[in-house]
Formats: C-alpha cells, sequence, structure tokens
C-alpha cells in the first residue's frame, strides 16, 4: 500500500496551505524578512489552563491524523497511526483530477481506499474540491462559468454519485466541498455569493449520497474569524463548521504560543454557538525557521488537548497534520505548485510531522500517545 501516498496530486490537496492567508489578513507582507528575525529562545511553560485541566475521557470524540509515510513505508506508518487510535483518514479528490474530460470519469485512488480502510476499521473524511486553497480545480470545459452556473451545479452532483459510488462499503463521517475556500475567494462578495448559492443547491444531494455524513466545506480559520459575515451567511447551509488551522502570527510564518490554542477555540466556538465544528486540520511544525523546536511543537499538542476538553462538546473532530516530516524533494515540489520561495515556507512544510522523515519519534508523537492515553483511547 506504499504507493498510495506518493501522487504528489494527492498530497497537495491534504495540506493546509495559509499562504494567501497573510496576504489577505497580514500587516507584514514580506515574509522573509519576518522569518530571518532572530527569536527570543523557547521556555516551556504550561498555560493555566492546562495546569488546572483535569482530562476528560474521550467520549464521542474523533482524531485524525495525515499518514505521511516518511521513509518507513506506508504499512509502518499506519500501524503507527493505529497505535495512537487513530479512527479516521482524510481522503482529498480534486474534481478535476477525477473529470478531465466532461462526463469522463476516473476512480483514481477511490476504489483502493474503499478496499483497505473498511477493512480496517477506519472512517473517511472526504473533500470533493471544486476549489482547492487557492487553485481551481472545475473540469476544463466548466472553468469559465460562475459556481452558481447551473451546469455547474449539476455536473457537480453528477461527480458526486460517480464518487459515491467508488465507495460503497466506507464509512463517510464527513464531506467537505471544498479545502480552504476562503483563499481563492477573497473578500469578493460576488464570488462569496455565488459560492454559497452552489453550495445551497449542491449540498442536499451530498447528504443524499452519503447518509452519513455532515456537510460543509473546508475555511481556513483566519477566513473564519476575519470574512465573518460572508461565512456565517455561507455556513448557515452547513452542518458543521470546517476550519484547517495551524497557529501563525500576521504576516509571516512564525508560531504563536502553543497556549494561544485556548483563546482560538474560545473564538470560534463562540462564534458558532449552534453548530459543531471540525477542526479538519490542525497542525504545529517544529522548525527553527518558523520559530519553533520539537518541545514548543510538543506543547501544541498538550495545550490542544486540555482545549479539546474544554469545548468536547463542541468539537467532535480534530486531525492533525500530519505523521512524518516530509522529504527537501517533496518540499521543492510543493514549493514550486504554490510559487513560494521564502524559507519559513519551507520550514513549515518540512517540519510539520510528529515525527521525523527518517522515522524517529519527536517530543511531539510522545505527547500525542499520552494525552490519547491519559483520555482513554
Amino acid at each position: 500500500m506504499s504507493f498510495l501516498y506518493k501522487n504528489k496530486k494527492w498530497f497537495i490537496v491534504v495540506f493546509a496551505i495559509i499562504v494567501l492567508v497573510s496576504l489577505l489578513f497580514g500587516e507584514n507582507k514580506n515574509n522573509t524578512a519576518t522569518n530571518n528575525t532572530e527569536m527570543p529562545k523557547y521556555k516551556s511553560e504550561q498555560s493555566q489552563q492546562l495546569a488546572k485541566n483535569t482530562p476528560k475521557s474521550r467520549g464521542n470524540r474523533l482524531l485524525g491524523l495525515d499518514i505521511t509515510e516518511g521513509k518507513i513505508g506506508f504499512e509502518k506508518a499506519f500501524a503507527l497511526a493505529q497505535g495512537v487510535s487513530v479512527g479516521v483518514v482524510e481522503l482529498p479528490i480534486s474534481w478535476d483530477d477525477n473529470e478531465p474530460g466532461a462526463r469522463q470519469y476516473i476512480g483514481g485512488w477511490l476504489p483502493i481506499a474503499n478496499q483497505f480502510y473498511p477493512k480496517a476499521g477506519i472512517k473517511l473524511a472526504i473533500s470533493i474540491n471544486p476549489i482547492d486553497s487557492n487553485n481551481l480545480r472545475l473540469p476544463t470545459d466548466l472553468k469559465n462559468k460562475s459556481f452558481n452556473d447551473p451546469e455547474i451545479i449539476e455536473r457537480y452532483k453528477e461527480f458526486v454519485d460517480f464518487a459515491a459510488k467508488q465507495l460503497p462499503d466506507s464509512y463517510v463521517l464527513s464531506v467537505s466541498i471544498g479545502n480552504e475556500v476562503d483563499l481563492y475567494l477573497g473578500s469578493s462578495e460576488k464570488s462569496w455569493q455565488e459560492y454559497t448559492e452552489f453550495f445551497a443547491a449542491v449540498a442536499p444531494h451530498v447528504r443524499e449520497k452519503f447518509p452519513h455524513a455532515v456537510v460543509g466545506s473546508k475555511i481556513t480559520y483566519d477566513g473564519v474569524v476575519n470574512l465573518n459575515d460572508k461565512v456565517q451567511r455561507f455556513n448557515k447551509y452547513a452542518d458543521v463548521v470546517q476550519t484547517t488551522y495551524y497557529p501563525f502570527k500576521q504576516g509571516g510564518f512564525i508560531v504563536r504560543d502553543p497556549a494561544t490554542v485556548h483563546e482560538d477555540f474560545k473564538r470560534i466556538v463562540n462564534l458558532y454557538p449552534n453548530k459543531k465544528v471540525y477542526f479538519a486540520e490542525i497542525g504545529y511544525p517544529s522548525g527553527a525557521l518558523n520559530g519553533s523546536d520539537e518541545t514548543k511543537q510538543a506543547d501544541f499538542i498538550r495545550e490542544t488537548f486540555a482545549a479539546w476538553d474544554t469545548y468536547a462538546d463542541k468539537i467532535p473532530f480534530l486531525n492533525f497534520q500530519w505523521l512524518h516530516d516530509t522529504s527537501p524533494e517533496t518540499v521543492a515540489t510543493w514549493q514550486e505548485y504554490y510559487g513560494l520561495k521564502d524559507t519559513g515556507f519551507a520550514s513549515f512544510l518540512g517540519t510539520l510531522g510528529l515525527r521525523t522523515y527518517d522515522g524517529k519519534d519527536k517530543q511531539a508523537f510522545v505527547a500525542l500517545g499520552e494525552e490519547i492515553k491519559r483520555r482513554g483511547w
């Protein structure tokens, strides 16, 4: 099964890239200068919330982890994920990859996933993407149409039909209609209105085809907060709020203090008192160019679990990014894809794993195992 994770496009869809967030919302536009700033040495210290926290039992909460394989291969990586009670794996689907020509469908990884994950007792969180962060992923013949065009709506429903037929044995926990769509839609009222109309039209069909799944659309944390009026209108049609979360300071790729997760969780929960929140991607790099290290990354894991305990009834699902660091070659491929040569961005991509590329535990992976055990997973 190691070939499951060799495909570059497969990986690209999974990763929560907040490159454009700094352009949309950041105050400092010079990422390189930000990342070259010398950072004070990190001193590990529990937050008050963590110090007072009594771990809650797992309950109905679900844990996901992107199983990047590093050098050890998929089988060993998957076994490690099972060892920390991972119950959900994300399955991203870019519409144009699987429909390269009008109504000409390619199953790709879908039937392979359907053969493997149900037998392993793994649920799927799928994203069926007409948008992938800053990229439009419509089939070629549809690219010049607006999202609320009846033809796009009908064709998306037909593609959903095809995708559902490829996953007859799989338990689909959630469906995201698009990945980090705010990075493509920006602050345009017109673009948000068209995409909201599209979502409202296709979401009932997605629910019909995936009856166990909650349906929403992945939006970056900064998008949820800073585009609140547009996102609130959009999420009226969603079952849950789906967000991606990488706590960087504005204008660059320097991480904020691990304890920031408590206030950030509180903020998004308060914005949506009547909806559950799915952290479809959550991660924290360990790279020095990101103002981080292994200890700081591990502290983020611990603080995150304490914050999750606080809002356990509101946040049913966290999906950590990712199991292993990635190779320099893979990082270079992603930099080319996103057109960003910033060293801090490369460090983010290369050190986001909870284990090293060579297959050694970082402190964060040890912390993950400890926190899982404390909650009876």
